[in-house]
């Protein structure tokens, strides 16, 4: 059926995606997100792509924040565009946390 052949494909790129996670961890970022573009989980060129990987894997507790943070640091172009991507992430889930207590507070 439909929702099956979905929930297997979900559940394959799951399975990826701990396996870059693994890799990126092990500090083999390159290596990791080489592993997602040749899954067709994300193109490992596009920095918005590859900040989100990064946003949820740190939000699930999964990604090494030394490893997170030594990525992010790199000078590179590419790793400051994600760094770029990455941080309007953050600033967003701000802005929504201060719109959900701005709303509850009579």
């Amino acid at each position: 059926s439909t929702s099956a052949a979905a929930l297997a494909a979900a559940a394959h790129v799951t399975d990826h995606r701990r396996v870059a996670t693994v890799r990126f961890n092990g500090g083999k970022a390159r290596d990791a997100l080489q592993y997602l573009h040749d899954k067709d989980v994300l193109v490992a060129s596009d920095a918005a792509a590859v900040a989100e990987f990064l946003y949820t894997q740190r939000q699930c507790g999964l990604l090494d924040a030394a490893a997170l943070g030594e990525y992010l640091s790199d000078p590179g172009e590419f790793n400051s565009r994600v760094l770029r991507h990455f941080l309007g992430k953050i600033d967003l889930l701000r802005a929504s946390l201060a719109a959900v207590v701005d709303n509850a507070v009579p």
